[in-house]
């Protein structure tokens, strides 16, 4: 009988229950920014109201997956995820207090609570996911609770079921989407499903990846730049490729505006250097019927062989580097549960959690005897 297992997507869960709890509680703020106090009562108790569901819900061995603190995507792409910094500097969120807080939580969790607890230094939950599911997908029997669309590309590899939380259904590839296309990469035959061979050409905007056709035309305006400065090309690739490609970029004062929303007409903190050429869902579709209408579209351009490679390198996770699928692959097998009853019930007795009090008995797991030695009288002493 094949073990089975359920891998959360506890990252989004957490942000998720934030933005919730931030709308319970009326934070006051301080300084500009909610106090993180006020909200965090109720961040902890949606928290675990979502994990005991979870628990109860799946009845087997639950995985949190969490991000590490050092993305190696951010490493092979600098601006992979910089709209969401722009974001969190914006927001009225005090980050830096809340993944503290967070991470404290995880921490109890780990020590006392029937659940794994797997973080991975320069992985994403994306990453843990992906590397178990694809390497672990034929011997185990694997849920994934992800409201990520993304996640989905493990059903071209292995029969994994995944359920969203916040839709409360289960997702799942088409047979078109599952077919697997013949590309040319670096002189070398792979196959690739359909569903990441879109997600590769169209981008993820809110991970900041590109399109296939991103920063591959110069704008109008830093074109005539380039010409004050006495450069005809307009080739992205050789102007690129110039030694003194950073130096006109760092001294190039033009940026793009913002052009819908409360802030339209403001600029933003991106330097108008490309324009946009729309590349969407329809076109992704029609180009990836065949390996030759794939073919076709990745040369039309000089740049978009690249911009394709770059993107499939940071959404397929068969690309996931060999050392961070080595420490995912060694935290996943060593990883253990430290199941301590009593840890938990103190936990909620002291952040006055009454209600996880009284449906403690919910975490309780079958694969365990164990029961609290303490009653709830012992803790109400305090």
């Amino acid at each position: 009988m094949k073990k089975s297992i359920s891998i959360v997507d506890l990252s989004h869960l957490a942000m998720r229950n934030l933005f919730i709890a931030i709308g319970q509680a009326n934070p006051k703020k301080k300084d500009g920014l909610f106090i993180t106090e006020d909200f965090m009562p109720h961040f902890k108790s949606l928290l675990f109201n979502s994990l005991q569901f979870i628990k109860n819900k799946f009845k087997n061995e639950i995985v949190l997956a969490t991000d590490g603190k050092k993305n190696w995507r951010k490493e092979y792409y600098l601006d992979y995820k910089a709209n969401r910094t722009i974001t969190k500097n914006d927001s009225d969120v005090n980050f830096e207090e809340f993944f503290k807080e967070l991470d404290s939580i995880l921490e109890v969790i780990k020590e006392n609570f029937p659940f794994k607890v797997l973080a991975v230094q320069e992985a994403e939950a994306d990453d843990i996911a992906g590397v178990i599911s694809i390497n672990h997908g034929d011997k185990m029997d694997i849920t994934l609770v992800t409201s990520d669309h993304d996640w989905l590309q493990v059903q071209a590899h292995n029969d994994i079921r995944i359920w969203d939380p916040i839709k409360k259904e289960d997702k799942f590839l088409s047979d078109w989407e599952k077919v697997k296309i013949k590309v040319n990469i670096n002189e070398k035959e792979e196959y690739i499903s359909r569903f990441t061979l879109i997600h590769a050409l169209i981008g993820d905007k809110g991970d900041n990846v590109p399109t296939l056709t991103g920063k591959s035309y110069f704008s109008d305006n830093f074109i005539s730049y380039l010409k004050e400065n006495e450069i005809t090309s307009t080739s992205v690739k050789e102007v690129m490729a110039m030694s003194v490609y950073d130096e006109l970029v760092e001294k190039y004062d033009v940026y793009e505006v913002i052009k819908s929303g409360y802030k339209k007409g403001q600029f933003k903190d991106t330097k108008e250097i490309f324009k946009t050429k729309p590349f969407g869902v329809k076109k992704a579709e029609a180009a990836v019927q065949s390996t030759e209408s794939l073919e076709e579209i990745l040369n039309s351009h000089e740049m978009y062989r690249d911009n394709f490679e770059r993107n499939r390198t940071l959404v397929d996770f068969v690309k996931i580097p060999d050392t961070v699928q080595d420490s995912i692959m060694k935290n996943f097998s060593e990883a253990e549960i430290t199941y301590n009853p009593n840890g938990m019930l103190e936990y909620f007795m002291n952040e006055k959690l009454q209600l996880h009090v009284s449906n403690i008995n919910k975490f309780y797991s079958a694969k365990y005897e164990q029961k609290t030695t303490s009653s709830l009288d012992d803790f109400l002493e305090f």
